[in-house]
């Protein structure tokens, strides 16, 4: 009988939803799903790697309001001559890096950002293939390993900036004489000097430009899985002409079914720990089809990447990707005078909201509305994602939870307008709501936390603190506390001594001049070094902890 009275209501709202044009949505907040990782939806920094453009405040604004947790160095002319191209790093006259150039490119960058950057070589020097086919010359592989390791000493030995990740080459795969072996070779020479200049980096690739290609990716990862830190491919949409919106839409989702496929074979390989990235990717329109640029422009590519990022974070098999670029006419987040398009909204609020674990939704079209939802520590957000060219009226639907009150934030993205109203009441929850045509809206409920708020007497300090733990080291569980100078969205996360989240231990708001403390249980974690991430909005700090049993 409760069967046949929930198929009834069923067919009623859907009943309803036909004659009164309501999409009925749902999220299931008992049903887990993938992993949104705080790397996917970051960034390629192309002209960042020019000083004039570094060091320009509107972009340096652009880039700290955005924060990548994800960030590619990348530019085709990184291998050029430093004083022909705004991007190149060689001096190519005395046959080394540009020492001077690279200091002060990487010094207009946040502190905060450099642990969360790769640079990518982009491939080798001019001098290293002597005959001019393209093509690194054979008896110069040793050579170019000794290039790339050049770089790392530089950077991170004598300029002592740290960066993590590093790739030795960039779209090679038709650039060398032997083919995906030969690529291998280059790569393990490469990799194992970079090393040898730094053992604290990870090194990774192999950048390819072409990932369907099973029998070039089966070889280089066979050939390179004893170097191999993390996997890096790419995969832009293209769209000319006669491409429909919805059909470049549609193309979100195979970019999260080749992820999978890549990550199945890093598991046939036993690399089942290593990182899996997407280093380049966007869509790639022509001047015939959007000469104006309007698709990245106004909210259409953000509704993209929203879908994008959906896709990927429910299958939980690609752990970062980077949009290519940071700021140009044609698909940057930013355009040409760094003013911020819709999609670098989006980065903002996937940072602040969109991590943690995805969960089950539904909509009665998806065509039309799709929805992302993700639970995380402190918090509960929903992303509405309106696909279609006219406006949608929607009636959302939660299981597994219910907010205890019907205040919530609220942001929305529609054509070139970012807008959003902090603590909106909605007495007529979740109802009848209005999404406009190409368009995103973003809910994020308050939860309980399990973090203990505490208001001292004295004065706290004016200024971002995470305590040291305590105990530390520990056996199974140690005691934090953390504090923050102006009311703002924080994150308290742990990562492993591989560079690997853990656990995000706190997400959400935090008032200011609050001392919040919080217990980290240990009892399900390896032995070892493991370190404690605060980060806000202006300001980023951690401390290291040893867990022994």
């Amino acid at each position: 009988m409760n069967k046949f009275v929930t198929l009834i209501f069923f067919i009623l709202l859907l009943y309803i939803s036909l004659v009164f044009g309501q999409i009925e949505t749902t999220v299931y907040w008992d049903s887990p799903r993938g992993q949104s990782t705080e790397k996917l939806l970051g960034m390629n920094i192309r002209n960042g790697l020019d000083l004039a453009v570094a060091e320009d405040k509107y972009y340096q604004d652009g880039i700290f309001y955005i924060s990548p947790q994800l960030i590619r160095l990348h530019a085709g002319e990184i291998s050029r001559d430093s004083k022909h191209y705004g991007q190149g790093w060689i001096n190519t006259e005395e046959k080394k890096w540009d020492a001077m150039k690279i200091e002060k490119v990487l010094v207009s960058f946040d502190p905060g950002f450099l642990e969360k950057m790769l640079i990518n070589i982009d491939r080798w020097p001019s001098w290293m293939d002597a005959d001019k086919d393209d093509k690194l010359d054979e008896n110069r592989y040793d050579d170019y390993a000794t290039w790339c390791a050049d770089l790392v000493r530089i950077v991170n030995m004598e300029q002592d900036w740290n960066i993590p990740y590093w790739t030795p080459f960039n779209e090679c795969e038709d650039n060398v004489l032997n083919g995906a072996s030969e690529l291998a070779l280059i790569y393990n020479k490469c990799a194992a000097a970079m090393k040898k200049a730094d053992p604290s980096i990870k090194v990774g690739g192999g950048e390819f430009k072409n990932g369907w290609n099973n029998d070039l990716l089966d070889t280089f990862i066979k050939d390179t899985k004893e170097h191999l830190d993390f996997f890096t491919y790419h995969h832009n949409i293209t769209g000319d002409i006669n491409t429909l919106v919805a059909d470049i839409f549609n193309e979100a989702s195979s970019i999260a079914g080749l992820g999978s496929s890549i990550k199945s074979k890093l598991d046939n390989y036993g690399l089942e720990n290593i990182p899996l990235w997407i280093s380049e990717y966007n869509v790639i329109l022509s001047p015939e089809y959007d000469p104006q640029n309007e698709f990245h422009s106004s909210s259409k590519g953000a509704v993209f990447n929203a879908l994008v990022l959906k896709y990927l974070a429910e299958r939980g098999k690609v752990d970062g990707c980077t949009l290519l670029n940071d700021g140009d006419f044609n698909y940057g987040v930013m355009d040409e005078t760094f003013e911020l398009r819709p999609t670098a909204h989006l980065m903002r609020l996937k940072n602040m909201y969109l991590v943690g674990t995805p969960v089950k939704t539904s909509s009665q079209n998806l065509n039309l509305i799709s929805l992302f939802a993700v639970q995380a520590t402190g918090h509960r957000s929903i992303l509405l994602i309106n696909l279609s060219d006219m406006p949608q009226t929607v009636n959302l639907n939660f299981w597994g939870w219910q907010p205890e009150e019907i205040t919530y934030d609220l942001y929305s993205i529609t054509g070139q307008i970012y807008d959003s109203t902090r603590i909106y009441t909605d007495n007529n929850f979740g109802q009848n709501m209005n999404i406009d045509a190409y368009s995103l809206l973003l809910m994020n409920f308050k939860t309980q936390t399990g973090i203990t708020v505490e208001k001292k007497e004295e004065e706290l300090p004016d200024f971002f603190e995470l305590s040291p733990p305590f105990p530390n080291p520990f056996n199974q569980t140690t005691i934090i506390q953390f504090s923050v100078n102006e009311s703002q969205p924080v994150k308290v996360l742990l990562y492993n001594a591989r560079g690997q989240l853990i656990r995000e231990i706190f997400q959400g708001w935090a008032e200011g001049k609050l001392k919040y403390t919080a217990s980290i249980d240990g009892s399900d974690l390896a032995s070892g070094q493991y370190q404690l991430y605060l980060l806000g909005v202006d300001y980023s700090t951690s401390r290291s902890l040893t867990l022994i049993k």
